[in-house]
Order: structure tokens, then sequence, then C-alpha cells
């Protein structure tokens, strides 16, 4: 009679995501002035993504980002 052997489960890996985003702490957006330049879209990229790292690279946000970062190169 052969033996039959069992079979343990795989080990399943875990991972663990948080359930909220950090709150950021953004104001609000100043108006476009007509004399001041559009800001250069390398630019807000960057920031954006700067804005995307502080945060813990945690997807879902790019929109708010962008136009933070927006928001802030034109102010200057």
């Amino acid at each position: 009679m052969a033996k039959k052997r069992s079979k343990k489960p795989a080990a399943s890996r875990m991972v663990v995501r948080p359930t909220e985003a950090p709150m950021m702490v953004t104001r609000p957006a100043e108006p476009l002035s007509v004399d001041s330049p559009a800001p250069e879209h390398a630019d807000i990229a960057r920031l954006a993504f700067t804005r995307f790292a502080a945060r813990g690279y945690i997807h879902g946000f790019q929109m708010e980002d962008w136009l933070a970062a927006e928001a802030e190169l034109s102010a200057h």
C-alpha cells in the first residue's frame, strides 16, 4: 500500500498597504495673472513627483499633485 503524502499549503505572501494616505496641507490656488508666464511642463512634473514621493509613493493622487504643483509654480 502506497503512503499518502499530505500537501502543505504554500506560504502566502501578505501585502500590507496603508488604509489611508497621509494628509497633505495645501494652500488654495491663487488665480493666474495675465502678465505671468505659464510654468514649464517639466517644472510642474518635477514638483508633482516630489509631492508623490513625499506621500510615500502612494498612487491615485496624480491630478491633485499636478494641480497643486502648477498652482505653486504659477504663484511665484
